[in-house]
């Protein structure tokens, strides 16, 4: 579990709030793409967690994986907004806002399994 804490610790930092400037259109959708597939593995991550015998530390990890992988999609689809249509496909973009929703739907069912316990 300290392995998985300080992986969340350092994907935290990564999904920061900062102001990103980019030099092109390009570079902004890259790291979309980049973000998008961090965020797909922290969700492949809070998945596994989940299959085995999941207790109340393993929901509130899998939990803010999920939260963070949240995050992850929502600054791409921004960023796939901003860029709009010339630069970002609309399958892309319906692709990253169905990821987000599925985050979001597993973190109620990530509170609704902590209610219960």
């Amino acid at each position: 579990m300290r392995k998985i804490c300080a992986c969340i610790t350092a994907i935290m930092f990564l999904f920061s709030n900062i102001a990103v400037a980019y030099n092109s259109p390009e570079e902004a959708k890259a790291d979309a793409f980049s973000k998008i597939k961090v965020s797909a593995s922290l969700m492949e991550q809070a998945q596994k967690i989940l299959s085995f015998n999941p207790n109340r530390e393993r929901i509130t990890t899998a939990m803010d994986l999920y939260i963070q992988a949240g995050k992850g999609f929502e600054e791409a689809l921004n960023v796939f907004k901003a860029l709009g249509e010339e630069y970002v496909t609309q399958e892309d973009l319906q692709g990253c806002a169905m990821a987000l929703q599925n985050c979001l739907y597993a973190i109620a069912k990530c509170k609704e399994l902590l209610d219960k316990l």
